[in-house]
């Protein structure tokens, strides 16, 4: 990590317990390392978030100098990529803090997503993720989910490194599927074991014995990136759609 959770949990200048609200600092703490944040990057874009203005959150953040100095230094905090990228991702993370609908977050996400930064990327898919998953909680009264063309949208529509092969197995996979019955495996598996081996050890440990070695040798298959990715996919899209099974095998 960028910085350990306990090394400062008091305001630097003041002595003063820092506001972590309304994300919580192991939340903050994680979205800021994802996000390439400095200790004082971090506390500056905790604040920015609660709305402080900039020399009020360089002032929090523990910046020091005279008025002109701090007025200088949260400026170029607030432009800095590693607090961009966290207000972003925490805007994403707690929706109900900010004044921003639905279309914006979803907007927001797919940037991220986008972002050349792995870490940041993979973090805007957890949140993708999660929404995904609380939208089909919400409208399928049926525990057998059926994501076959979203998940395949995701790869062709998304290709850049791989990102969309990673989004939509963890969709499947958080929707209930099996990675035995995932239709893409054998397109996704190498991307996203190489690319997000944290993730993909996790997915696999849900998996029985026996399915393993299977899935493992999907994940040393070719790894497609780009037009390759999506000229797999595409040639899937016309098979049938099958439905995502509740048990994990």
């Amino acid at each position: 990590m960028l910085f350990p959770i306990n090394s400062m949990s008091n305001n630097s200048s003041t002595g003063t317990a820092f506001d972590w609200s309304p994300l919580g600092e192991l939340r903050a703490r994680e979205l800021g390392e994802a996000a390439g944040c400095s200790e004082l990057q971090l506390r500056f874009g905790m604040a920015r978030f609660r709305g402080a203005s900039q020399t009020a959150a360089a002032r929090e953040a523990g910046y020091t100098g005279d008025g002109d100095a701090i007025r200088r230094a949260g400026y170029a905090a607030c432009r800095s990529t590693g607090v961009q990228n966290f207000l972003e991702l925490a805007a994403v993370d707690k929706p109900e803090s900010t004044t921003i609908t639905d279309r914006e977050i979803d907007a927001k996400v797919a940037k991220l997503i986008r972002s050349s930064d792995s870490n940041v990327a993979l973090k805007a898919m957890e949140q993708h993720t999660k929404r995904e998953v609380a939208r089909k909680e919400a409208a399928e009264s049926s525990t057998d989910i059926d994501v076959w063309a979203e998940c395949s949208a995701m790869c062709t529509d998304m290709p850049v490194s791989g990102v969309g092969a990673g989004l939509a197995m963890g969709v499947w996979v958080n929707g209930g599927g099996n990675l035995i019955n995932f239709p893409l495996i054998a397109e996704a598996a190498p991307i996203v074991s190489k690319k997000w081996p944290e993730d993909w050890a996790r997915w696999l440990e849900k998996h029985s014995e026996h399915s393993r070695p299977f899935l493992k040798e999907m994940a040393v298959g070719p790894l497609l990136e780009g037009d390759a990715l999506v000229a797999a996919c595409r040639a899937k899209r016309g098979s049938v759609k099958p439905k995502v099974s509740s048990n994990a095998s």
